[in-house]
């Protein structure tokens, strides 16, 4: 197996016209993004709501084209290929996930129907027998039983973690490389979103299968992934394995996001009635109470200098560059860098 990555993004940038017929303003929804995904391993993207995530996310899949950049898969940059049978093969090497698991499935065919057509599609079955075949394999792959019963069944009649697991099915059915799975358990039940990590470790482990994985639970990306990327207002601001980043956490952004995470221990050691005086961070990691950048009208320099607790004036200026911190661990933060 090759050790280069699977898939590369470099310079990816992704701008929306806004205004009447296109107008000339425009929405810098991602901003120079470049990062690459290793085989059998699980990238995860966190950040908070609109800081470009599932947008990266889309021009991965080529759900959303790119305004700048290249997507290298297997060495070869997918944005530059035509249409028809490269489409396809890039289909079967990448498929995606969606946060809502019953809006991505048809609800007037059967699960059985659902994981037919890629399995027709891509050419893996082509008798009845194998069809029957290939569509209980795949429902047993996501624990899904018994096979038979479920395959008989509509969306409507799972629950929600179950229509989750045929959604993974179907990604599956395609026999990918690398599965895009955006926020794949914001909306299930709390009590059955461990089942689906699970599965993804378990895809990853067994099958060699990669991930980006997209989300705002710091918890999940930490159980899941191999590295990780803290994106905010369109850039990605540290990167890096996914322990060191969120052990260290660099940048204070991203000190920032892990202090706003609900911690048990210490609202224990406070108690109950401390508890209620959680809602501002120590001042170590305190933000200035400020709201997040335009994304239409981006500051010159750093997009968290108006927020961070610990801007000079050098953030103010111009966008700090990623400074190597050692173990493939990077901020772009002066902090750590020469400030001319």
């Amino acid at each position: 197996m090759s050790d280069a990555p699977l898939l590369e993004a470099r310079g990816l940038s992704k701008r929306f016209s806004v205004g009447l017929f296109g107008g000339s303003r425009q929405v810098h929804a991602v901003t120079e993004a470049s990062f690459s995904v290793d085989r059998g391993k699980v990238l995860a993207l966190v950040g908070e709501s609109g800081s470009g995530k599932t947008t990266t996310l889309r021009m991965l899949g080529r759900l959303v084209g790119a305004t700048e950049g290249e997507i290298l898969l297997d060495g070869v940059d997918v944005l530059k290929a035509e249409r028809g049978r490269a489409s396809l093969a890039f289909r079967r090497k990448v498929q995606v996930i969606f946060q809502d698991p019953f809006s991505s499935l048809n609800p007037v065919r059967t699960i059985g129907h659902c994981l037919e057509r890629p399995l027709l599609i891509h050419g893996h079955a082509r008798t009845e027998a194998e069809l029957r075949e290939g569509v209980r394999g795949l429902l047993e792959t996501v624990e899904l039983r018994p096979a038979d019963e479920i395959a008989a069944r509509y969306p409507h009649q799972l629950s929600g973690g179950q229509r989750q697991r045929v959604a993974i099915a179907r990604a599956l059915a395609a026999r990918p490389e690398l599965i895009l799975a955006d926020e794949p358990i914001s909306m299930l039940d709390v009590s059955i979103r461990m089942g689906v990590l699970n599965l993804i470790e378990r895809l990853k482990s067994e099958l060699g299968i990669a991930f980006v994985y997209v989300t705002h639970d710091l918890a999940s990306a930490r159980y899941v992934g191999d590295s990780v990327m803290v994106m905010y207002a369109g850039r990605i601001v540290e990167g890096g394995p996914c322990e060191t980043v969120l052990g260290e956490r660099a940048h204070p952004y991203t000190r920032l996001l892990v202090s706003a995470a609900p911690d048990p221990l210490k609202i224990a050691a406070l108690g109950a009635s401390a508890a209620s005086e959680q809602g501002a961070p120590g001042p170590a990691t305190a933000a200035r109470r400020v709201e997040p950048p335009s994304l239409i009208d981006l500051p010159p320099g750093c997009p968290f200098a108006e927020r961070c607790p610990e801007a000079m004036k050098a953030c103010a200026l111009s966008v700090p560059p990623p400074f190597d911190l050692g173990g493939g661990h990077w901020a772009r933060c002066f902090l750590y860098g020469r400030v001319d």
